[in-house]
């Protein structure tokens, strides 16, 4: 290689081809399972029962409900009535017009009687367990 002149080493240089680099190597992760954090329980509905006052009568008489429920009373007559405890303390709506409600949510078990002011012979009970 002394005989050669730089020209035709330069000349060898330019013909020979260089090797390309190799390509990257993709290295693709393990596929990952997530689990959803875990969704709380519901609370449960609130429930709401509907008694009827119509022709001086509480409809229906007697209910059997569950601690949290809401009974709605709607009066449907044309004369004035209420909900009123027999003790006094647990019931006690005003005097109720033609098609005025009067709601009452009973949180606690026992049973409770009831009865309407002007008519006392209306009576009623809610029973809650």
């Amino acid at each position: 290689m002394d005989d050669m002149s730089d020209s035709d080493m330069e000349m060898m240089d330019d013909s020979v081809t260089p090797t390309p680099p190799p390509p990257p190597t993709t290295v693709t992760p393990p596929p990952t399972t997530t689990t959803p954090p875990p969704t709380p329980p519901t609370p449960p509905a609130p429930v709401t029962v509907n008694v009827s006052i119509s022709n001086f009568a509480y409809v229906p008489a007697e209910l059997h409900i569950s601690p949290g429920t809401t009974v709605v009373w709607t009066n449907n007559d044309s004369a004035g009535h209420t909900v009123t405890s027999e003790s006094g303390i647990e019931l006690d709506s005003v005097l109720l017009g033609n098609g005025e409600s009067f709601s009452h949510t009973f949180n606690t078990s026992g049973e409770f009687n009831y009865l309407c002011k002007p008519h006392p012979w209306m009576k009623g009970k809610v029973i809650v367990q």
